[in-house]
């Protein structure tokens, strides 16, 4: 899909999301981390969470372009009311995979889309999409196994769909893709909207 005359940014380190946009045919022209907090406000929702965050994320790197498309996004995943947030910590890991063994979780996703030009903000806008995502009924010695793999270290809900964690999938309702970490029919909406 051919950009517009402006750069398209992707304001995140994700390889899985740079895959997704390369994959759907997106050049993006460069990539911004910004150093966003993504800390959770007491009683915030999940959807207020990845929305917020997402924003403050495009907001960073917005201050730091003239001309330009900025995408960026955060994703979560909760389990009952509990988020799981990433980490590279076992121990953290294997309470996490116990409590998802067999029931069904959300994953969250922001997305912010923005044109800047001459250094303003002329559009933006910011949505959220939600998967259900079911595993199967998990062994201990499948949980070690996976942990043991570290796979799922540094990720939201302390797994990664698109490798070993895909084998214990039951069940999805909602995009595929908003569980790699970016909704792309929907970010390829906003950025028709904003002009891309």
């Amino acid at each position: 899909m051919k950009n517009s005359s402006l750069p398209l940014i992707l304001a995140s380190g994700s390889k899985s999301r740079m895959a997704l946009l390369h994959d759907a045919g997106f050049k993006v022209d460069k990539v911004l981390i910004s150093n966003t907090d993504e800390s959770h406000y007491k009683k915030e929702t999940p959807r207020n969470y990845v929305l917020r965050v997402a924003k403050e994320k495009l907001l960073a790197v917005a201050a730091q372009l003239s001309d330009a498309i900025v995408i960026s996004a955060d994703t979560t995943v909760v389990c009952g009311a509990k988020f799981l947030d990433k980490t590279d910590d076992d121990d953290v890991l294997r309470k996490y995979w116990k409590l998802l063994s067999g029931r069904r979780h959300q994953v969250h996703t922001g997305v912010c889309c923005a044109k800047i030009i001459n250094g303003v903000i002329t559009k933006i806008q910011c949505k959220a999409a939600v998967t259900i995502v079911q595993f199967v009924r998990l062994t201990n010695e499948e949980i070690e196994s996976y942990i043991h793999s570290g796979e799922g270290r540094g990720k939201a809900g302390g797994c990664s769909i698109l490798g070993i964690a895909g084998r214990y999938v039951k069940f999805i309702r909602g995009t595929h893709t908003n569980i790699v970490g970016l909704p792309i029919q929907l970010t390829t909406q906003m950025l028709k909207s904003i002009g891309n």
